[in-house]
């Protein structure tokens, strides 16, 4: 039966809390202590075949949603469904839809072959023997490990390793794969050929949800991100959208020459500017970087001609996602 649900993942009021350990004296005593929260009502939405990612410092909750979602960790409050399956309800359900990948992946037996793993953890997955041996050649040529197939884990390279990760996640066809810092400890050349396997990975139609601190990574491969900051969602979407979060819409960059102090005033006192940020350049050129609502960049312009400013270069630049994701694990929002 084909899963035709709308959402891969759903999250609504998801709490996971921990009690915190007590000590000798503080048992006897009867100290209670409060305990820990790791996700505080997180609500996600993640359609079908998105590219989603997940951003936070350490500590964020990222880990321990990624395990409530896997079903290896069970949540405190609130409904969680993946692929179609509550969490709490039809665990069995969801573990058969999805594949996880980790950067520490430790399962593998190093003396046998690549292949001779994967056919082992087919069997695991409930595959017959016949079927396991095809589902392992199908992976290996999935991830382009058809030629290294046969030789021992052992001697494989840090990217054949993480290569041989995805192959075990892909074993069950997952509608839903969960990807745990993929590139994580890889040298560059081995992280842009996962990278670009991923982006292959996501146009096949699969739901792909990535936890990572590599930033780059993130605005490169997904479509969307939610950013954690101590077990809140403190953003969910678009780098743009996120961006617009932090101002009300557009970063005007202006190189100007002929600027005086009453001109930076005048600036500062429109409506549609939120800030004026000014940057001297030498021989009476200045930078000005506006924060300014969006669909203003004429109005701005305008003003500025009229202030008799000659005008040297002009450009208008988003938020990056490192100046996104500071302000949103710096600040309550």
């Amino acid at each position: 039966m084909v899963n035709t649900v709308e959402y891969s993942i759903e999250t609504k009021g998801l709490v996971k809390s921990y009690p915190q350990p007590r000590n000798f004296f503080e048992f006897f005593r009867g100290t209670e202590k409060k305990p820990v929260t790791a996700l505080d009502h997180v609500d996600l939405k993640i359609k079908k075949g998105e590219f989603f990612g997940v951003l936070g410092p350490n500590g964020a909750g990222k880990t321990t949603l990624t395990k409530i979602l896997c079903t290896l960790v069970l949540p405190s409050e609130g409904e969680v469904r993946v692929n179609g399956y509550d969490v709490v309800k039809n665990g069995g359900g969801v573990r058969t839809s999805i594949g996880l990948v980790s950067s520490d992946e430790r399962s593998f037996y190093w003396k046998i072959s690549g292949r001779e793993n994967l056919v082992f953890f087919a069997v695991l997955n409930n595959h017959s023997w016949s079927r396991a041996k095809e589902r392992a050649a199908e992976v290996l040529e999935i991830v382009g490990l058809e030629s290294a197939a046969d030789r021992r884990f052992e001697t494989y390279s840090s990217g054949m390793k993480q290569k041989m990760a995805f192959a075990k996640g892909l074993l069950n066809d997952p509608q839903t794969l969960f990807l745990d810092e993929p590139t994580r400890s890889l040298d560059p050349n081995a992280a842009k050929e996962i990278r670009h396997f991923l982006s292959s990975l996501s146009k096949q139609g699969k739901t792909i949800f990535l936890t990572t601190h590599n930033l780059a990574e993130a605005e490169q491969l997904c479509k969307r991100v939610a950013v954690l900051h101590r077990g809140r969602v403190q953003g969910v979407g678009s780098k743009r959208d996120l961006g617009r979060m932090l101002t009300r819409g557009e970063r005007l960059m202006l190189v100007v020459s002929g600027l005086e102090k009453p001109g930076i005033s005048r600036l500062e006192t429109l409506s549609v500017v939120d800030s004026v940020g000014v940057e001297g350049l030498g021989g009476g050129r200045v930078r000005l970087t506006l924060e300014l609502a969006e669909g203003s960049v004429s109005t701005v312009l305008s003003e500025a001609l009229k202030l008799g400013l000659q005008i040297h270069s002009t450009r208008t630049e988003e938020a990056s996602l490192e100046q996104i994701f500071e302000k949103l694990t710096t600040e309550e929002v």
